[in-house]
């Protein structure tokens, strides 16, 4: 994603997501766009942050269903 073809889904908010070369870290994308990002805690929840309007319902969902996932790794 760090080709500079790509730039449109990066938005703004870039240095929070991408580093120096263009490798992304942990992303929330909705809608072919990055809206958030996310980590996993040391007791293993996924915890996520939105920026701004994105749907944090479907974020939440979504989280929960890594959280599993991750859980039979």
């Amino acid at each position: 994603m760090g080709h500079e073809g790509r730039r449109f889904s990066r938005g703004e908010h870039e240095a929070l997501f991408f580093d120096r070369n263009a490798n992304a870290g942990h992303t929330v994308w909705v809608d072919g766009r990055i809206v958030g990002g996310w980590a996993q805690s040391p007791d293993r929840d996924v915890v996520f942050r939105l920026l701004g309007q994105a749907n944090t319902k479907r974020a939440a969902a979504e989280a929960r269903s890594l959280q599993r996932w991750l859980a039979l790794m």
